[in-house]
């Protein structure tokens, strides 16, 4: 079935039409009316899964709360990119793809800042954390 483009992969479905800049190899609203992209949005349950388990466990055992944020970013790409994949709408894509530069800012700080918990006492710590800030404002503006 095309729609009013002439392309069958881009059907509207239960969100409107396709206001995503991206549209993965997965014909759109192939197997349900509700989710566009059904490999991409249910396979992030498993990374939702992961984190969930990893911050249990580091919670578990007791290490610095750092991991456990660690693990809440994780999951928090991955509801993220359910979300994108599953409705296809340009504010799901920023939530996709935003978290994913702002943890991986965050694992940034956490590889290069080796204190227990978030130690943000020195002089490098500071101006790690300041320079990630920056570098995730500028690019959430570009």
């Amino acid at each position: 079935m095309a729609n009013s483009s002439g392309v069958p992969w881009l059907k509207p479905g239960f969100y409107g039409p396709v206001t995503a800049t991206l549209d993965w190899c997965e014909a759109n609203y192939q197997f349900s009316y509700y989710i566009a992209e059904m490999a991409n949005s249910f396979s992030n349950l498993f990374t939702i899964s992961l984190a969930v388990c990893g911050g249990l466990a580091a919670a578990g055992q007791s290490l610095p709360s750092r991991y456990v944020a660690g693990y809440a970013g994780i999951a928090l790409v991955g509801i993220g990119s359910f979300a994108f994949h599953a409705t296809l709408l340009f504010q799901a894509q920023l939530a996709d793809e935003l978290p994913m530069i702002y943890v991986g800012s965050m694992g940034l700080w956490l590889l290069f800042d080796d204190r227990p918990g978030f130690g943000t006492k020195t002089i490098r710590t500071k101006f790690l954390i300041v320079l990630l800030i920056a570098f995730d404002i500028v690019f959430t503006w570009s």
